[in-house]
């Protein structure tokens, strides 16, 4: 009997002893075999990343999909894109590994709810969102300023290629002041605490390169109420 007369003749349950002793045998089997709906649950479970050398339609298995998650985080990028696009799944998967946002569908990356899990998360997320619809929305922009460490400006900045809008300003002043009104003796050493200024004086710049206008009172306002004289002495 030829090896092909062998595999053919494999049973259903030689097929789960196979995947027991080795989960990668799901490879090797017969097409019919593979096409098994039991046999694909039984593996996926055994070890989620296998569902990528699985038949498309059990990528678009919900139970499948969910299953294959829930073994390994991982998994999520081999799903269908119908299922990228399902809310459970994209939620159950971001709470899984918050690096599955950059596979979830277009649709679902300018949801703001899924947006708020990303950065909430991993403020390192943002990398993952589109720059244009960064750009575009105000709320995102607001929400990123207020989740940013001041040591991170920078990259959002290039990010967003520039501000356009005061509000923007404040909110990303509002979050570092609390470093400022620390006691002294939990106060940053000096190389930090100019760490913390010089972001905050880019992102001034880059408004008023952007709108090429001397810098307005109302920020002028905001630089004197967030550098306050006790911060220059202690500076």
């Amino acid at each position: 009997m030829s090896k092909s007369e062998t595999e053919q003749n494999i049973t259903i349950s030689q097929a789960f002893k196979m995947l027991d002793m080795y989960i990668w045998s799901y490879k090797d089997l017969p097409e019919h075999l593979k096409e098994n709906y039991q046999i694909c649950l039984y593996a996926v479970k055994k070890y989620g990343l296998i569902i990528e050398y699985m038949p498309h339609k059990f990528k678009n298995d919900f139970n499948i999909v969910k299953t294959a998650l829930l073994n390994h985080s991982s998994s999520f990028k081999f799903a269908s894109e119908e299922l990228k696009d399902n809310r459970e799944i994209v939620l159950s998967a971001l709470q899984l590994s918050i690096h599955n946002f950059q596979f979830i569908s277009s649709r679902f990356k300018k949801d703001y709810d899924f947006i708020k899990i990303l950065i909430n998360k991993y403020f390192w997320g943002f990398q993952y969102l589109d720059i244009d619809f960064i750009k575009d929305d105000l709320n995102i922009q607001i929400f990123l300023m207020k989740k940013v460490h001041p040591r991170q400006i920078n990259r959002v900045l290039k990010r967003m290629d520039y501000i356009h809008n005061l509000s923007i300003i404040k909110n990303y002043i509002d979050t570092p002041k609390m470093f400022f009104d620390l006691p002294l003796y939990k106060k940053q050493h000096l190389w930090s605490r100019l760490m913390n200024v010089r972001p905050i004086l880019l992102c001034f710049e880059r408004y008023s390169r952007m709108v090429n206008i001397e810098l307005p009172s109302e920020l002028i306002y905001m630089i004197l109420e967030y550098f306050k004289l006790d911060d220059f002495i202690s500076i």
